[in-house]
């Protein structure tokens, strides 16, 4: 059942995030942050599939715990908030003035998996999220001319790795980036490869601390 919650409980209602089809705000409802999703009033099919999704995948540790629903003008989604924001500002609230990402190989493999094991959870679920975003900086940035950018993919050009990159996680990434998808990696796959990424790190780690 959904649970339908009373809106005069709820207070303090800010815009945190906008997208195509929905506004979401943060608010106070019994004393907790919560987060509140608004879908626009005519995509009702949206609203009701979205909360049958949420319902679906309710109990799983990476995915946003799905609280219920209010109506204030329109239908609107309760969720828990995510006190440490988006990973975008997660990773931004760790850059230095040189642009530089303080942030260890061990914790970015750490959250690489924790993706990988929800995205893994929708799918088991028959769930496409459709808007898995780093909302960073798009591809082929330095490409100023579109017909140059379109001969450069028809190529099979693709982006450098980064600088920095983790050799074994810059082969898994690249290897998602194959233009035929029955050649990409499934994502037990890479979940298996970012274990074994994870545990090589440890025992790096291991070995520094005892010497």
């Amino acid at each position: 059942n959904i649970r339908v919650l009373d809106s005069s409980e709820f207070s303090d209602f800010t815009r945190i995030g906008k997208g195509g089809h929905s506004t979401v705000y943060s608010a106070e409802y019994r004393g907790t942050k919560i987060a509140v999703k608004e879908i626009k009033s005519e995509d009702v099919r949206a609203f009701t599939n979205e909360v049958k999704q949420l319902m679906a995948v309710n109990n799983e540790n990476y995915i946003i715990g799905f609280i219920g629903i209010i109506e204030i003008n329109n239908y609107m989604i309760v969720l828990q908030y995510a006190n440490g924001g988006s990973l975008r500002n997660y990773l931004k609230s760790h850059k230095t003035r040189e642009h530089i990402f303080r942030i260890s190989c061990a914790e970015v493999i750490l959250i690489a998996g924790q993706v990988i094991l929800g995205l893994k959870y929708l799918h088991n679920n028959n769930i496409a999220h459709g808007d898995l975003l780093t909302s960073g900086t798009r591809p082929f940035l330095n490409v100023r001319n579109k017909a140059s950018l379109i001969l450069y993919i028809a190529l099979g050009k693709r982006e450098k790795t980064i600088p920095g990159t983790p050799s074994n996680y810059a082969k898994i990434y690249k290897k998602c980036w194959k233009t035929n998808p029955k050649k990409r990696p499934k994502l037990d796959v890479i979940l298996y490869k970012i274990q074994q990424s994870e545990k090589k790190i440890d025992i790096v780690n291991e070995i520094r601390c005892l010497a």
